[in-house]
């Protein structure tokens, strides 16, 4: 309509949303690899010996977190707009 043509920067090769997702796999194995059965090894975890609540959020963390959002202003990243 305008002329302009439209750019292939960050569009995902396929047709459908099902070659879409096999582009994103494939991509995905060739950049993280695969690991062989068995040779997996164990993660320290690094939040045993700190002082961090990793659990789901209580209550009051979220009621806390709502005071600090602003009215009237747009999404973050996330798309998610905030609303009281």
């Amino acid at each position: 309509m305008t002329g302009r043509k439209r750019t292939q920067e960050g569009q995902v090769e396929g047709h459908s949303p099902e070659e879409k997702v096999v582009t994103w796999f494939n991509h995905f194995r060739r950049l993280l690899g695969t690991t062989a059965e068995g040779d997996e090894e164990e993660i320290p975890s690094f939040l045993k010996n700190l002082n961090i609540d990793d659990g789901p959020f209580t209550t009051s963390e979220f009621a806390r977190a709502k005071t600090t959002l602003r009215e009237g202003k747009s999404a973050g990243p996330d798309g998610i707009p905030q609303r009281s």
